[in-house]
């Protein structure tokens, strides 16, 4: 059994992954809270089952899979590569061992659902001591152009720290030739109060002169190598959802209304 959320999480909720492979929680916007005319600030007995308004709040989960045995290490990986081609990795040195890698599709997602979703296994590889060469499926509609993170996988489902590589045509890649994996220890989440964790931002990437954009940073920082929970808490199990039954209802009325529409003209 999986230890529970410290926090509701119903409409509008969000597990995304992290490269580091726990899972970044958070959202909770009930599904009567601000419509039919009720608006953020009605009163809570007005709102009917909704006993908690938008909740900014973020949760990190660390799945079992995490503690399975020790982690493999990627040093570096290629930042680009294109379909049918080749994908240069790195292994630390110390490494757990590693029985095959996977591109897995960063996370966007909406209302429950990130419909891009997707893991590709590349196998094991070529191998030339520490360096690894994989090759890059050619079907462009199961590798979708985009960034993935880079996985390194134990032989007990242990996963590495990602690093990020962009797969599309060689013309759109962007930044350095290179990556390394994702060091959460030094990055920060930002909020706009204390104890509401509302943004996360990765470190500024240089700024390209022909846009110019300039990002102004919140008011507070935490460090996201901690556990961030809102109250203090512990790791959490998926969030719970009613809308999956609410589909298969809907799914089961249209069935039965199907059919009897059927006997009708069949008499």
């Amino acid at each position: 059994a999986l230890s529970s959320s410290s926090r509701d999480r119903t409409y509008h909720n969000s597990a995304i992954l992290l490269p580091d492979g726990s899972i970044l929680v958070g959202g909770h916007a009930p599904i009567n809270q601000g419509y039919g005319g009720t608006g953020n600030s009605a009163p809570l007995d007005q709102l009917g089952f909704a006993h908690n308004l938008k909740d900014p709040s973020f949760e990190r989960f660390y799945p079992p899979y995490l503690y399975a045995g020790p982690r493999p290490k990627l040093n570096a990986s290629q930042a680009h590569a294109t379909w049918g081609g080749t994908l240069q990795a790195e292994i630390a040195p110390g490494s757990a061992a590693i029985d095959h890698f996977v591109l897995t599709r960063l996370p966007s997602q909406t209302h429950i659902t990130d419909a891009d979703a997707r893991t590709i296994i590349l196998g094991a590889g070529r191998r030339s001591g520490s360096s690894v060469s994989l090759t890059i499926p050619k079907n462009r509609a199961a590798v979708t152009p985009g960034f993935y993170y880079l996985f390194g996988i134990s032989p007990k489902g242990v996963p590495s720290v990602a690093t990020i590589v962009q797969v599309t045509d060689p013309k759109y890649f962007v930044g350095a030739g290179s990556a390394t994996p994702v060091d959460l220890a030094t990055q920060k989440l930002r909020t706009s109060s204390a104890g509401s964790i509302t943004a996360v931002q990765q470190p500024a990437a240089p700024a390209r002169a022909a846009k110019k954009i300039a990002v102004a940073p919140l008011s507070t920082e935490a460090n996201l190598a901690s556990d961030v929970t809102v109250p203090a808490g512990k790791p959490i199990a998926p969030a719970r959802s009613s809308e999956a039954w609410m589909i298969v209802l809907i799914a089961l009325m249209g069935a039965v209304l199907t059919r009897r529409i059927w006997s009708l003209a069949r008499r």
